[in-house]
């Protein structure tokens, strides 16, 4: 029984085999600065692409699923704020009819810059507007979904704190996005949570739309490894200022709680 234990737990293993390591594409901090991006599109014409964003040199690269290099090109043209800011939409004719790649960038870092543009792969743009920011974007999209189906099977994205970024392949292929489409990116029942501004150093305002009892309600924050670092008690259905002072750079998580059940839930970034 032990044996066939072992076998069993060593075919399970082999099903999820490490393919390949982007080393400047982890989403984590590195010394209080947003590092990269890496998620996979399915462009229009070309297919299914991974999408590399390098925040350190301003590049953005897209990968063939064999990992080969497909092209490169910059976006240091974008108004830049302490290397946060996001690449969104990568895509071939979304936003206009040309055989080149467009992209949407937006970023709020919480101290007066609010910018969101649409850029073609040459450094024009098509897009370029302060104060409008694409708030249903709420915090991480990309890195909300790390598995991705391919002709090749399904994809495993995991970003690790040295700033890197792995590729896994796996051994089924995922069936749920439409549901997790159709249901907001967020698990059944639970509101995603609007954090502002995000990046901040210093104070957010929390929101959840929601009616809850503030005699059974709870605001959680989590960080990275999900241990819970703070706790506010009596939530009412208005917005909530936290301080975030108290806490050290990286990536927290929002739990607002009514009961005991999870009602919405949210990310934020603490910058220095």
């Amino acid at each position: 029984m032990i044996v066939l234990t072992l076998l069993m737990s060593c075919s399970l293993s082999a099903q999820i085999a490490l393919e390949h390591i982007y080393e400047d594409a982890g989403f984590y901090h590195v010394n209080g600065i947003q590092r990269g991006q890496l998620y996979m599109v399915d462009l229009e014409a070309s297919g299914k692409r991974y999408i590399e964003v390098d925040r350190t040199a301003y590049m953005i690269r897209l990968f063939h699923l064999d990992h080969s290099l497909d092209r490169e090109f910059s976006f240091s043209q974008v108004p830049i704020s302490e290397g946060t800011g996001y690449v969104m939409y990568v895509t071939e004719h979304l936003f206009d009819s040309d055989d080149g790649l467009e992209f949407l960038y937006f970023t709020d870092s919480g101290m007066g810059l609010r910018f969101t543009g649409v850029y073609n792969e040459d450094g024009t743009d098509l897009l370029a507007v302060y104060d409008e920011v694409p708030y249903v974007f709420t915090s991480f999209h990309q890195q909300h979904y790390p598995v991705y189906n391919t002709p090749e099977g399904a994809k495993l994205i995991l970003s690790r704190t040295d700033g890197s970024a792995k590729v896994y392949g796996l051994g089924g292929m995922f069936t749920t996005g439409m549901l997790q489409e159709q249901e907001g990116h967020q698990p059944l029942g639970v509101s995603a949570m609007h954090v502002f501004p995000n990046p901040s150093s210093g104070r957010v305002r929390v929101e959840s739309g929601l009616q809850v009892n503030p005699a059974s309600s709870r605001l959680e924050i989590v960080d990275a490894q999900g241990s819970v670092v703070h706790v506010r008690s009596s939530i009412g259905s208005g917005p909530v200022e936290l301080d975030l002072a108290h806490l050290s750079p990286g990536v927290y998580g929002l739990i607002l709680r009514s009961g005991g059940a999870v009602v919405s839930q949210g990310e934020f970034v603490k910058t220095n």
